[in-house]
């Protein structure tokens, strides 16, 4: 008779094929968990980006529209409310972690919100003039910083208030 050998594997080649395996595939599991993930964070960082800078454009264009000087009704640290060109009230403050236009949410998860007044000589001031009185502020700052997902975001925003001599 023939000597004949058996063709196959040992145990011992296939646990070490079985464990070489498993490692690739758990190198690639977490090559593309990562990947993924970077990804999500780049989407949440350009909606922050997006929404935030969406906030502070429309806040410098309304505010720009205060109707004249004795239509700034609220300037404080936290909180601008005012009379717009076409007689209708604006407020935007923080609520929360909100900042609200009126009753509307412009941006959640807010952190901080601050509003400073300068006068016609770009001088800051502490506590403004408002009505009944004639304001003696001419242009509005906005700083605001949001943080979603562990990421922070922080704009500002002014406008020179147009209608006000």
């Amino acid at each position: 008779m023939k000597n004949r050998r058996e063709q196959g594997f040992t145990i011992i080649e296939m646990v070490a094929l079985l464990v070489m395996t498993t490692t690739a595939l758990l190198f690639l599991y977490h090559i593309t968990s990562l990947t993924l993930e970077s990804k999500r964070l780049q989407i949440v960082a350009r909606e922050l980006g997006r929404d935030t800078s969406e906030t502070c454009f429309r806040f410098s264009q309304e505010s720009r529209t205060v109707r004249s000087n004795i239509d700034l009704l609220i300037a404080t640290n936290n909180e601008v409310r005012f009379i717009n060109t076409t007689g209708t009230t604006i407020r935007y403050w923080l609520s929360g972690n909100n900042l609200m236009r009126n009753n509307q949410i412009l941006l959640d998860q807010m952190n901080a919100l601050n509003f400073t007044y300068y006068d016609e000589n770009g001088t800051q001031i502490a506590n403004p003039t408002i009505n009944p009185a004639s304001t003696n502020v001419r242009s509005v700052r906005m700083n605001l910083t949001v943080q979603r997902e562990g990421k922070n975001l922080s704009m500002m925003s002014e406008a020179q208030l147009r209608n006000v001599k």
